[in-house]
């Protein structure tokens, strides 16, 4: 019992920090009280009914456990897959139960069992003093904890995503059907900085019902779009908000609107309103307005955060079902504070005695027992009231407070104590919910790097042969796992810059391009990004080293013309495209290694290419530091059997048999290629003959173009499918990625083409 006390309070500690940090330390401590929570409190359950010793405490004990295995809203399931299991928790609750009823009949007056023994009197069998408590407390309990099955059920529930998905669509075809009524030249009246125009959902059904129908669409009784809250005024200085501006509640309103749009591609629902141009008028001048760009766009991806924090509460948590039964909860929560402080004090009041037939061991109740049974009873109080704090200043509850607002509801008695509820715990509070959605990192991996360490032990031949075949097999997963090499790097302000100025580009329409637009904007190497047959993946990692070989080719030395001339201007424009550029090139190679499902291809495929890569370098070049010699020593012995091997041309890259000299107008200087060779030379090779060719040119040129390749890059592979991955990347620690591909969803940009 002590030690599920222990472990719930763990999970309460651990569970919000589970969406800021990926560590395995944090995650693998997360999962194992997960894990362990059914079969420690099964056992202990089979043990009190089965064993022979008894306790007039066990129906307490009991009823705690039982109590305990519902109440934590921090973590209902801890991946996706474990929400496809909700029938398993109502199993699961339903054995609790069986257990309970059993061990609680101790207190049935009937059963001949359990009497009280008072002093001074003969013993007679009177009903128990706390069995009426008990009982109550027993149904609250139980009812809480069918929340939990609730919310786990609501991961797997598409209806409220396809309420959002048909209202879009009649909204679509509104628009339409107005356009051809009042002309083909006439404007359409959007405006996203008033969101007049836009009727995004904010929730999709009446937040009383559970049960959803198609009725609910009809906005009478519940749901509200944004264009309502926007026309609403708020006081914001009452939720003791830090955020400049006076929009800080229409914000996290905007959010979850976003997010209940989002939330249809997890489900593959169709997203209609995604080719009208004011859906990327409301990414480009609403979300990320010009005005904001001295800000680098914070207000923009703060709403991006804070969407991506609702969608993790809604798999992940309680709260989207709290949220949905607001008054029962707290309802909830006070009878059992009542009905647990009544116990607790009968209980030290009284002292039951056990009666049974049947042949016992009965274990004697010292009041050193007693006393720690209401001690828990009084931590599991405290850890439900620590939880109702976290709740009252979550943004849940802030749209809640705007939903009554909206609706007008403040006149009402209950209302009003819900809302002073929420205000005082926002004032008071304010700092516990403002440690950030997520870890606000980008994951920075370097293949070059890689090479040049020590192959892991777990590599060595003789290794597998004195291990077990299955062990050998999954040491790299868990080597992976626990002494990667991937480091994280706080996403730089230039980086968020940068993508959306690249997303301007697309304002009129068209494909995506994977760097090819910046290349020919230069007008050299756009063969790097022709490969014939290759992968994405391979031109992300051609270009990865190259700019890893640039990287360590940038020394003081030899750029000491301009970082020590009197261009501050020029050497400040190098510094911030080559931090966008290596950040960049790290953060794809961190996700070609570790998070190959957000990329475009097959995982498998992916993970494939980068090995064979990773083993194409580790035989090129020896362990130990890496320097820039190594590499230029790989170049010359690949050269050795034939002509130079420097980059191409993009005129003349096609005739392969052809060498050509080329002139740059920034450097000067000649470039001879053969392009004969470098078709031969393998990926490794490929790229650090592409970092030297780009080594040549100048300084300033040189980091623009890599940086704008990289950018145009993230923005390119960001369209995915996939949102399952994106969503179980949320439970650890969230990826710039995602971000990117919820700004593209509502930019209305699904696809590369």
């Amino acid at each position: 019992m002590h030690l599920y006390v222990a472990l719930l309070f763990l999970q309460l500690i651990l569970g919000p920090w589970r969406r800021r940090s990926n560590h395995w330390f944090l995650q693998g401590t997360l999962w194992l009280v997960y894990t362990v929570t059914f079969p420690l409190i099964t056992y202990t359950l089979v043990q009190m009914v089965s064993s022979p010793v008894k306790n007039v405490l066990y129906p307490f004990w009991a009823i705690l456990l039982f109590w305990a295995a519902g109440c934590s809203n921090a973590m209902t399931v801890y991946s996706l897959e474990d929400s496809k299991q909700w029938k398993r928790y109502s199993f699961e609750l339903l054995q609790y139960f069986i257990y309970l009823s059993y061990i609680a009949s101790l207190l049935v007056p009937g059963s001949n069992r359990l009497t009280i023994h008072k002093p001074r009197r003969p013993e007679v069998l009177l009903p128990q003093p706390v069995f009426f408590p008990l009982i109550f407390l027993v149904s609250a309990v139980f009812t809480t904890n069918l929340f939990r099955i609730i919310s786990v059920w609501m991961i797997t529930n598409s209806n409220p995503s396809k309420l959002v998905a048909d209202h879009m669509r009649v909204q679509v075809d509104q628009r339409d059907a107005d356009h051809q009524g009042q002309g083909q030249d006439e404007p359409f009246d959007f405006d996203p900085v008033t969101m007049k125009g836009y009727r995004y959902l904010i929730w999709p059904t009446p937040r009383c019902h559970l049960i959803l129908t198609i009725e609910a669409i009809k906005l009478v009784d519940g749901p509200i779009t944004i264009k309502e809250i926007w026309d609403m005024t708020f006081d914001d200085s009452l939720l003791n908000t830090t955020q400049v501006g006076p929009s800080q509640l229409k914000n996290v309103c905007l959010s979850i609107a976003l997010s209940n749009l989002l939330r249809r591609r997890f489900f593959g629902m169709d997203c209609a309103e995604a080719g009208l141009p004011e859906t990327r008028k409301f990414a480009l001048e609403g979300l990320f307005a010009e005005e904001d760009q001295a800000n680098n766009y914070s207000r923009g991806f703060h709403v991006i955060e804070v969407e991506l924090g609702f969608l993790y509460d809604l798999f992940f948590t309680k709260y989207a079902t709290l949220f949905q039964t607001e008054f029962h909860f707290l309802f909830y929560l006070l009878l059992k504070l009542i009905i647990t402080c009544c116990c607790g004090l009968l209980l030290l009041r009284y002292s039951p005695t056990i009666k049974i037939f049947d042949p016992i061991i009965e274990v004697g109740t010292r009041r050193v027992d007693v006393t720690i049974t209401v001690l828990i009873m009084a931590a599991i109080l405290l850890f439900e009231a620590l939880q109702v704090i976290l709740y009252l200043t979550s943004d849940w509850a802030t749209v809640s407070l705007a939903w009554r607002y909206t609706k007008g509801l403040q006149s009402n008695l209950i209302v009003s104590i819900l809302n002073f509820l929420i205000l005082s715990s926002k004032k008071m509070f304010a700092k516990i919910n403002s440690f950030g959605y997520w870890q606000n990192k980008m994951g920075q991996s370097s293949l070059i790097e890689c090479c040049f360490r020590a192959k892991p032990f777990y590599m060595n031949p003789m290794f597998g042969i004195f291990t077990l075949p299955v062990f050998y097999m999954t040491m790299p997963s868990f080597h992976s796992l626990v002494f990667s090499k991937k480091t994280f790097q706080e996403v730089p302000s230039l980086v968020r810059k940068e993508i959306v100025s690249c997303l301007r580009k697309y304002s009129n329409g068209g494909p995506l391009t994977n760097g090819e637009t910046a290349l020919h904007l230069h007008g050299e190497f756009s063969w790097t990004v022709n490969l014939g047959n290759h992968s994405q993946t391979v031109v992300m990692l051609l270009w990865h080293i190259a700019t890893e070989y640039c990287s360590m080719a940038a020394s003081h030395d030899q750029e000491a013309d301009i970082e020590s001339g009197p261009q501050p201007d020029v050497k400040m424009k190098i510094e911030n495209y080559k931090q966008v550029a290596i950040t960049l090139s790290r953060y794809c190679a961190y996700l070609i290694s570790f998070v190959p499902e957000l990329l475009p291809g097959n995982s498998t495929d992916i993970l494939y290419v980068f090995n064979d890569v990773l083993l194409e370098g580790r035989c090129a070049l020896r362990q130990g530091k890496p320097s820039r010699n190594e590499l230029l020593k790989v170049i010359t012995d690949s050269e050795s059997g034939g002509g130079d091997g420097g980059g191409g041309d993009d005129d003349d890259h096609n005739n392969n048999n052809t060498t050509t000299t080329t002139t740059n107008n920034n450097t000067n200087t000649n470039t001879t290629t053969n392009n004969n060779n470098i078709s031969e030379d393998s990926i490794f090779v490929k790229g650090l003959k592409l970092g030297r060719a780009l080594e040549e040119k100048d300084a300033l040129y040189r980091w623009e173009l890599m940086a704008e390749f990289w950018v145009e890059t993230i923005v390119y592979i960001a369209p995915s499918d996939n949102a399952a991955a994106h969503m179980g990347r949320l439970a650890q620690g969230g990826e710039f990625l995602t971000h990117v591909w919820a700004i593209l969803t509502h930019a209305g940009i699904l696809k590369r083409d």
